[in-house]
Parts: C-alpha cells; sequence; structure tokens
C-alpha cells in the first residue's frame, strides 16, 4: 500500500506545486489578480498537499476567512482516476483548519467543469451563476446628470477604494488592501467617483487588444440612485472606445438584477458564458 501523507504547504514545496499545476489537466484556480506563484508568496491562505510514496498528486487551497466566508482558490489532481479519493483526503484535511479560522461558509466558483461531479461528495450545493454580458460598439446613450466628478484612480486612492468595496459588496466578494493594491497595478482604466471631496464609487478595468473587461465596479450605498455607477461606466465606455476597444465584458451575480440594469442601458445582453457557483457550510 501506498505511503500516503498530508501536509501544510511550506516555501520549500513552491517548485513542486507549480510543476504539479502546469503538467495537470484537473487544476482549478480563481486567484483574481495573481498568478499562482504569486498568490502561494501572499501567505493569506491555507494550502495542503497530498503525497503518495513522496510523489506530488494533489494540492487545495482556500483564502483565509473574511468575515466567516471564504473561497476555494486552488486544486491540482495529478490523475483522474484518484481525484475522488484525493480531493476527499485533501477536503477533510483543510476543514479543521477553515473551522478553528471561524469560517462558515466556503464557495468555490467552477470554472473548469471537471470539478462539479465530485463537489455534491463533498458537501457543496449549487447557490447560483455568475452570468457574463457583453457589447459591442454600439453608441453610447446620452451622459447620465450627476454631482460627482470622476477621476483616474491612483495607489494612494486604495483607502477610499477600499471603503467603498467594503461597504457595497458582501464579504465573500471583497478585495483586501492587498488585492486592491495589485488588481490597481494591472488595470487598463482605473477610475473613481468624487462626491464632496469623498471618494463613493470606483471601477477597475482591463484590456487585451480590442476587447476590454469591467473587473470591477462598486459605490458606496448611501450615494446610490445618484447615477454614480452609470457616471463610471459611461466614462469607462468613452474611454475605451477612444483606445481602439471595440467590445466589453462584464461579470455579475445572476441573482443582481439592479446591476444588469444599468449594464442593459449600456448596450450589453448575457452571451451564455455562466460560471456556477457551488458553497458548504462548514
Amino acid at each position: 500500500m501506498d505511503a500516503v501523507e498530508i501536509i501544510e504547504y511550506e516555501r520549500k514545496h513552491r517548485s513542486e506545486v507549480l510543476s504539479l499545476m502546469f503538467y495537470s489537466r484537473l487544476i482549478h484556480t480563481h486567484l483574481d489578480w495573481y498568478q499562482v506563484g504569486h498568490w502561494l508568496d501572499s501567505e493569506e491562505y491555507h494550502v495542503h498537499l497530498m503525497y503518495e510514496d513522496h510523489y506530488l498528486v494533489g494540492v487545495m487551497g482556500a483564502n483565509a476567512s473574511v468575515s466567516g466566508v471564504g473561497w476555494v482558490r486552488l486544486i491540482a489532481i495529478q490523475q483522474r482516476s484518484e481525484a475522488a479519493r484525493i480531493l476527499n483526503s485533501l477536503w477533510q484535511s483543510l476543514l479543521p483548519k477553515l473551522k478553528v479560522e471561524g469560517m462558515q461558509t466556503i464557495s468555490i466558483l467552477v470554472i473548469n467543469p471537471w470539478l462539479k461531479e465530485y463537489l455534491g461528495d463533498l458537501g457543496f450545493s449549487f447557490l447560483e451563476d455568475v452570468v457574463t454580458l457583453q457589447r459591442g460598439d454600439q453608441p453610447l446613450p446620452d451622459p447620465p446628470v450627476t454631482d460627482v466628478q470622476i477621476r483616474n484612480g491612483y495607489l494612494e486612492d486604495i483607502a477610499g477604494i477600499a471603503a467603498v468595496d467594503h461597504s457595497a459588496f458582501d464579504p465573500a466578494w471583497q478585495l483586501s488592501l492587498r488585492e486592491l493594491r495589485q488588481a490597481q497595478r494591472q488595470t487598463a482604466s482605473s477610475t473613481v467617483a468624487v462626491y464632496d471631496g469623498q471618494i463613493v464609487g470606483y471601477q477597475l478595468s482591463t484590456k487585451h487588444q480590442g476587447s476590454g473587461h469591467l473587473a470591477r465596479l462598486a459605490v458606496h450605498p448611501a450615494i446610490q440612485g445618484k447615477r454614480v455607477g452609470a457616471a463610471l461606466l459611461h466614462h469607462l465606455l468613452e474611454n475605451m472606445a477612444y483606445r481602439g476597444v471595440r467590445s466589453m465584458t462584464v461579470n455579475t451575480q445572476a441573482s443582481n438584477t439592479f446591476s444588469q440594469r444599468l449594464y442593459q442601458r449600456y448596450g450589453f445582453f448575457r452571451n451564455g458564458y455562466d460560471i456556477p457557483i457551488w458553497q458548504a457550510k462548514i
């Protein structure tokens, strides 16, 4: 019988993990603005490794708890025939760490379909879809009439951006200061909405050749209804068109009909690329 060992990740395991992530077809990564190596270096996670006869056969990682919620961020399995057993072993090893930390629910964004068949046995159930909307280069509606000023966002704005982010989003969707800094470094467009001298909204978007993606848009709840989101979106789309972007995409939760109505007013439509969210109670 093979000797089985499950241990916590340390820096010395980095090359083994990266190698498994590169060669395996059974992977899951939901790291937002990070590459695998950078995420492993962040130390804001729990990652467990499974070895059989001193050979790495599986990896599972979750972010640290934020207000009692978290995400499975990283999975890699060496071979499909043993996937169920390896996933279960890693999950049972990871659970006590999450409980001690106070995590109450954990979710997984099922980007890669191979994973879905195993989630029920791990105690996960379907929660909802993240939907994708897109638009072409059709004309924009008239700009919204609003009292807010839209300007570029800078690293020194991060504290104000984080305050909006944490007020606007549920804990599962909030970004830490570190994540927001990383995101802003990688964006093609970062703008903030300023009202009465305070940051009350922001957006972060990426660009690849003629396509753009609105990665993040948030408005402080205290000022919602004053067309701040529309002002940020209108300014972004104008700027992206000027830079040669001919199509834009955005993701939002299927249940977030408020944001979908805003995007639809600007010509976005659902393109059918939906990503399921599954969730488990800890």
